[in-house]
């Protein structure tokens, strides 16, 4: 029972987690369309905030509660390659929305709130922060693709 519990709070963790930087995009999409610097603005002001209070924090959990479940159901992290290769992944993850993702998204919101809307600045850094936030959600639903198929690499 405790095993299906782990699971349980690690599956809902990442769907939480995957569907942040789904609507992360899509949000982002809508604002770029208005070409409002102040939805703009809103907009990656709401994405950072939701990435504090529910992305980073279902990140956490996903890590522990995943761990914790692979333990209690007695896989070696090391020896099996599809929790070694997930949990490699995560740690790229990691590292890409810390040093990649979140600085853009403070550099966006401060060009944003400048007096003199700088629009090619802008599109630079939003092209790039689109870029690195696809290839995290490719990133993490492979992880989910080496959940559910658990090949033996």
């Amino acid at each position: 029972m405790v095993y299906l519990f782990l699971k349980f709070i690690h599956l809902i963790a990442a769907i939480i987690y995957l569907s942040g930087f789904t609507f992360s995009l899509y949000s982002k999409s809508k604002a770029d369309k208005s070409a409002s610097k102040e939805i703009i603005s809103d907009i990656f002001t709401s994405i950072l905030n939701f990435e504090k209070k529910f992305i980073m924090p279902s990140f956490i959990i996903l890590f522990v509660f995943g761990i914790g479940a692979a333990l209690h159901g007695k896989h070696n992290l090391f020896e099996t390659t599809w929790i070694f290769w997930s949990l490699i992944i995560f740690v790229v993850l990691g590292y890409l929305i810390m040093t990649k993702i979140v600085p853009l998204e403070k550099k966006i919101i401060a060009i944003d709130s400048a007096a003199e809307f700088d629009l090619k600045l802008y599109e630079s850094l939003s092209k790039t922060w689109k870029f690195w936030t696809i290839v995290s959600l490719i990133l993490s639903y492979g992880t989910v693709a080496l959940m559910v198929f658990k090949p033996q690499l």
